[in-house]
């Protein structure tokens, strides 16, 4: 008896032990929710990650590596829940294919979204994060006989705010099929405006050989040159927009030729064309393979243009500038001199 009272005594202090250290842990637990429908979101990955990780513990561990997040997933009800957890400031993220990332307590669906304070012993069960449901616009490219365009590149383009002003950059893009058909996924909800250029619209390394002829000109929609007089495509949270359809006319086929000129041992040659407008401006870079510098711009709508060349001689880079407005003519022998 003697023998077992010490081991009792053990045992005992080792449970309480155990039941204090349960009792300090958090138990956090919520739902997902479609911000649109209110729907139970399942199978979202829902993830919780301290807002200063530790080091992990282990002896082949490399300078910088951190703790790994807990993760989990909803269930049928888009229910969640992480047991055992320490307490500190978190930060609790939720995920699914078709919805925008989204942190708990962020107030815009991009934005990061503040802390979650979890003391020891905390029970939070009434945790929910509202997911917003991605977008779509789908359309048909054509010429003027109907007859589809394919391989066509539709873009969408959206104004962002930049240390420079304000300026219109491309979101996001697709090319038709054989149909003429295009679909553009994954898209947050905000105002877009679309742009269609026909096949073989780019620029390109190397000479385009002069002379006009009538080819198809990319277009705005609903189908004008000028971004100025494009229509903007409202697009809500979850909506599929149909019928966003366009016809591309023909027209003169504009080219601007040009040469960056290249100081001995020159590399890494690139050329970037931009059109600027009151409506903000847009911008196309292009690598070039041709040693001898020569680039070519093809199906060019008229405005105001800024070319930009940049090229690297070892450690040094050259770069070089060139304002022009493009009118219905070709635009032949441009020289930048960085």
């Amino acid at each position: 008896m003697r023998l077992l009272l010490p081991l009792l005594i053990t045992v005992c202090a080792f449970a309480q032990q155990a039941k204090n250290t349960g009792s300090q842990t958090c138990l956090l637990s919520g739902r997902i929710e479609n911000s649109v429908t209110g729907a139970p979101v399942r199978k979202a990955t829902v993830r919780l990650r301290p807002v200063d990780p530790k080091p992990k513990n282990l002896a082949n561990a490399q300078e910088g590596d951190v703790e790994d997040p807990l993760e989990t997933a909803t269930n049928a009800e888009g229910a969640f829940s992480f047991s055992g957890v320490a307490a500190g400031s978190y930060r609790l993220f939720a995920e699914r294919t078709g919805f925008s990332p989204t942190f708990w307590g962020a107030k815009r669906h991009a934005k990061t979204g503040q802390p979650l304070q979890l003391a020891a012993g905390d029970r939070r069960e009434d945790i929910a994060i509202r997911l917003v449901p991605l977008s779509a616009i789908t359309g048909k490219v054509v010429e003027e006989d109907g007859d589809p365009v394919p391989n066509a590149h539709v873009q969408l383009l959206a104004t962002v705010y930049m240390p420079s002003g304000r300026e219109m950059k491309v979101q996001n893009g697709t090319y038709t099929n054989d149909l003429g058909e295009y679909r553009i996924h994954s898209l947050t909800p905000r105002n877009y405006f679309l742009r269609v250029d026909p096949p073989r619209s780019e620029m390109t390394s190397g000479n385009v050989g002069r002379g006009k002829r009538k080819s198809l000109v990319g277009a705005f929609y609903p189908g004008v040159a000028e971004l100025s007089g494009a229509a903007a495509l409202e697009l809500e949270a979850g909506q599929q927009l149909n019928g966003v359809d366009i016809t591309l006319h023909m027209g003169h086929r504009v080219t601007v030729n040009g040469r960056l000129v290249l100081p001995p041992g020159a590399t890494h040659l690139q050329v970037t064309a931009g059109q600027y407008s009151d409506s903000g401006s847009s911008t196309t870079t292009v690598d070039l393979s041709d040693p001898a510098g020569h680039f070519s711009w093809s199906n060019l709508a008229p405005g105001d243009y800024l070319l930009e060349g940049r090229c690297s001689v070892g450690d040094q880079e050259y770069h070089a500038y060139l304002p022009f407005t493009l009118g219905s003519t070709d635009v032949e022998n441009l020289e930048l001199r960085p």
